[in-house]
């Protein structure tokens, strides 16, 4: 797989992302907007941690659906996988990408965002089971 370069990501000013993390992120947003329809969007995100090859890794998730109804026919889930430093991996699936850094996950998540004038939900603390919950944790 050829090396991908990290986006640049300041505290302030614009980000610069990789020709490939663009065009990416161009067909994403395509067949988000195929799948889900013309109208109005919603990205509800949310995160959680799941073993992958013995190694626990961070992954945050997001569901693109119309505004007017949470039609699960017209639901895009896209599982972005966090694994490791900068320019370590990239695999720029269309539904269960891996990326190098959570900043690189979310800074994706927010360039769909803006691509396709979707609003961002967070799901409510009691979306979680009472085994996940973060209260709940032994």
């Amino acid at each position: 797989m050829p090396q991908i370069a990290s986006s640049v990501l300041p505290p302030v000013g614009p980000a610069r992302s990789s020709c490939e993390v663009v065009e990416w992120l161009d067909t994403l947003a395509d067949s988000i907007r195929f799948t889900a329809g013309q109208g109005a969007l919603e990205c509800i995100l949310w995160s959680y941690r799941k073993e992958v090859g013995g190694i626990d890794r961070d992954v945050m998730e997001t569901g693109w659906y119309p505004i007017e109804a949470h039609d699960k026919e017209r639901l895009y889930c896209l599982s972005i996988t966090i694994d490791g430093p900068p320019g370590h991996a990239y695999h720029l699936h269309p539904t269960d990408p891996v990326l190098p850094t959570a900043a690189e996950a979310l800074h994706c998540i927010s360039q769909l965002v803006h691509r396709l004038n979707a609003t961002v939900s967070l799901p409510p603390y009691e979306l979680h089971t009472s085994a996940t919950a973060p209260g709940n944790m032994q």
